[in-house]
C-alpha cells in the first residue's frame, strides 16, 4: 500500500505499472497483482477508470482513506523484529 501510495496524488488516485511496483518493493510481478487484487477485494484501493499506456492500458486507482481509517490499530510491537 505504500508504495501504491507513492505514486498517488491530491486526489489519492494513482496508476502505478505492475513493474514499476514491483521495482518499488522487490516483489515479483505476480506477488504485486495478487496484492492489487487482495487490496481491491478489501475496499482500501477502488478501480475508478483505465489509462492507454503504451504496454496496453492500466487500471486508475482510489485509495478509500475511509476504510483505510476504520482499520483497526495493530497490536503492540506487531511486525517487529527480534
Amino acid at each position: 500500500m505504500a508504495a501504491f501510495a507513492d505514486h498517488a496524488g491530491d486526489d489519492e488516485t494513482a496508476y502505478p505499472s505492475v513493474a514499476a511496483l514491483a521495482a518499488k518493493t522487490g516483489y515479483a510481478r505476480r506477488t504485486v497483482q495478487q496484492s492489487l487484487a487482495t487490496l481491491t477485494a478489501l475496499g482500501l484501493l477502488r478501480e475508478v477508470s483505465k489509462r492507454k499506456c503504451t504496454s496496453g492500458a492500466v487500471k486508475v486507482r482510489r485509495i478509500e482513506r475511509a476504510a483505510l481509517e476504520a482499520l483497526p490499530d495493530p497490536p503492540r510491537g506487531a511486525g517487529r523484529k527480534g
